[in-house]
């Protein structure tokens, strides 16, 4: 074999080793209240454009994750967390079972496109299934472009627009 093509298939895999590496080092769980620094900075880097008040932000997640009114998830690497994904059940009158409605879904820059995304919707998904839910949804701005994209790769239509106003 070529040196040139040699180092090739050497440098091809040591990447594919390393990206087999971070796979199983990822763990998706539910988050906890020990989570809750992660889970601000992750939720900034979800909406830069806000100045989120940490402060009564800590306290609705708090409280969301000890009510258990919004399921939270955090994907793990090496004690960090890398992505958040949160969801609840909603009963809706127009709908014949109760809808999953992603609320959040973040991965940081360094982990996207390596399946966490995709894993932490998985699980998201499988606990809808277990709350009898047959349907998914989330709305995700117009800007979004990348996300829009992973998520009609994951079976999603586009097939509403959100209206909003400021009272």
């Amino acid at each position: 074999m070529h040196p040139e093509a040699f180092q090739h298939f050497q440098n091809k895999h040591r990447e594919f080793l390393e990206q087999e590496e971070e796979r199983t080092l990822l763990w998706i769980r539910r988050a906890k209240v020990d989570d809750l620094d992660s889970i601000l900075s992750l939720l900034q880097i979800l909406w830069p454009q806000y100045a989120l008040d940490q402060k009564r932000q800590r306290t609705q997640i708090e409280n969301d994750l000890r009510s258990g009114s919004k399921a939270w998830w955090v994907a793990i690497n090496q004690g960090a967390a890398v992505g958040l994904i949160t969801a609840r059940i909603m009963d809706v009158l127009w709908h014949d079972s109760p809808i999953l409605h992603i609320e959040e879904l973040v991965v940081i820059e360094s982990w996207r496109r390596k399946g966490v995304a995709k894993q932490l919707l998985d699980t998201t998904i499988q606990f809808g299934k277990e709350q009898h839910s047959n349907k998914v949804e989330l709305d995700s701005g117009f800007a979004r472009t990348e996300s829009h994209q992973f998520y009609e790769k994951m079976g999603f239509e586009f097939v509403s627009k959100l209206f909003s106003k400021t009272i």
